[in-house]
């Protein structure tokens, strides 16, 4: 089947191929003449008369397609269309008189054959007409396909540079506290950074990674906030029983970034950060829970926003995402049905 569209978009598009659905049209056309001119069909044919009528046939088409279609027609200049086409008929008919009357026999019904003549011309130049607005009109759609493309392309690209930015911002704030705290550390966590940057440069980029991907990416990124603060505790359980699922790359850490930023702990309790993720039947489950304290920050940060934003254009219908807010805890569960 995309064969074949691919084809056919071809044969109606392509300069390429404009002089073959042009002879196609025309034989399309003048089937019947063109198997009585061979003997295939049994029918009474005339040269010099069927010579004439290709001739103004042609006049009529093309000066319609190249001149009266563009320069009145698509400007909505409708009453200089008809009525420049219609003159151009009564041309085509008075020419035809003059070829039925100096060169048929006189046996010939005159205003039959003129009149056979004229539906066939408004035949052939009514169906060039329509296979004209058709192709616009198709066109037109094409066009419209590949700017939303672009537009959609755009605004993922948009938001991702939004994300890598914040995400980096965060991450070195996180390798300076842990500077002061573990000097010695700081090597090792800088090589997980450049891991993490080199994953957002490298897979950010591309429309798809795969799930089991994202969550290595996750587990470094949770590595290198352990690392600064000792009271956090993760709790992660990923089952993937289709690790090669294809999803949107950077699409989950938003939501690692909220609840390690919104965590509640004092100076004796553990911060405690649940996160499942796993798969069925093409959809994935991500589900992830944090421990709030009594000053709560309403706010919504960036990382949210553009997520939210990013999901409504990767998967329009095919995704939820529930937000559980209670006193003590504050839960995200994000689905996403990743099935064509």
């Amino acid at each position: 089947m995309q064969i074949f569209n691919s084809l056919f978009n071809n044969l109606l598009f392509s300069k390429k191929y404009w002089l073959v659905r042009h002879t196609l049209f025309w034989l399309i056309m003048y089937t019947d003449e063109v198997l009585a001119f061979t003997g295939l069909v049994q029918k009474e044919f005339d040269f010099k008369f069927f010579s004439f009528q290709i001739i103004t046939d042609l006049v009529l088409v093309y000066s319609n397609l190249y001149f009266l279609i563009p320069k009145f027609l698509n400007r909505k200049r409708l009453g200089t269309y008809i009525g420049g086409t219609s003159v151009l008929i009564m041309l085509a008919l008075i020419g035809n008189y003059f070829i039925i009357i100096n060169y048929l026999p006189a046996s010939v019904d005159m205003i039959v054959t003129l009149f056979r003549s004229f539906l066939l011309t408004m035949g052939i130049v009514g169906t060039a007409i329509a296979i004209k607005i058709i192709k616009k009109s198709l066109n037109s759609q094409q066009r419209l396909r590949e700017l939303e493309k672009l537009n959609y392309e755009t605004e993922v690209n948009y938001l991702k540079m939004q994300l890598n930015p914040h995400f980096l911002f965060n991450t070195l704030n996180n390798i300076y506290v842990q500077s002061k705290k573990y000097p010695a550390a700081v090597s090792e966590s800088i090589m997980k950074l450049s891991d993490l940057m080199r994953y957002q440069i490298y897979n950010g980029s591309q429309r798809t990674a795969t799930l089991e991907e994202e969550m290595q990416f996750i587990t470094h990124y949770l590595d290198l906030e352990k690392m600064r603060k000792d009271n956090m505790q993760v709790q992660t359980n990923f089952s993937l029983t289709q690790p090669q699922l294809a999803v949107s790359p950077l699409l989950f850490i938003p939501l690692v970034e909220n609840a390690i930023k919104h965590s509640y702990c004092d100076s004796k309790d553990v911060m405690c950060i649940k996160l499942y993720c796993h798969t069925h039947d093409g959809e994935v489950i991500f589900d992830i829970e944090n421990h709030r304290g009594p000053q709560r920050n309403t706010r919504q940060g960036i990382g949210l926003k553009n997520l939210k934003r990013r999901l409504e254009i990767l998967y329009p219908e095919k995704h939820t995402l529930d937000i559980i807010e209670t006193d003590k805890k504050y839960q995200v569960t994000l689905r996403i049905n990743t099935n064509d």
